[in-house]
């Protein structure tokens, strides 16, 4: 059942909270994803920023940072709970062939201090890049990227500004 938040939170939510739950299987595949990462980057300069974490980590700080930057930081304090249901990030041939790279997951929007849920809406973000044109412009940071689109979905239902 979706919800879509009520008008008084629109533009007048506080985000202090970020939880990720994943399905068992996806918890499974992140972490053999986060572990082949780890070993990437073993004994070589780590990746800057984002890119280094684990992938719950980075979504979690990815959300909270959009979430600022887009005005999310004063008014009815919130906690968001994203339940995901899918990451897929596919290898070169198969997005060339026209596999998407797609973010999936129920978001549910409750009030800091009662816990009352305020809102529950889907977010799906969904990137092409057929073609070996398409490659070149898919480049890397697939799923930093993916998390950021999610996050400025997460912004957008909330009733957050663009442009900040």
């Amino acid at each position: 059942m979706m919800q879509a938040p009520p008008a008084t939170l629109r533009g007048a939510g506080a985000v202090e909270a970020v939880e990720l739950t994943l399905r068992p299987d996806l918890k499974r595949e992140l972490a053999a994803a986060d572990l082949r990462l780890a070993e990437r980057v073993a004994g070589r300069d780590p990746p800057e920023g984002l890119a280094a974490l684990p992938f719950s980590r980075m979504f979690t700080e990815t959300v909270q940072k959009v979430a600022s930057a887009r005005g999310l930081t004063r008014g009815r304090a919130v906690r968001l709970v994203v339940e995901m249901d899918e990451l897929r990030v596919p290898g070169v041939a198969l997005s060339a062939l026209g596999r998407t790279d797609r973010l999936a997951g129920q978001v549910i929007v409750h009030d800091r201090a009662s816990d009352e849920t305020l809102a529950i809406f889907y977010v799906t973000v969904d990137n092409a890049h057929p073609g070996l044109l398409g490659q070149l412009i898919r480049g890397t940071g697939i799923r930093e990227r993916l998390a950021e689109a999610f996050a400025n979905h997460i912004a957008d239902q909330l009733g957050a500004p663009r442009g900040r």
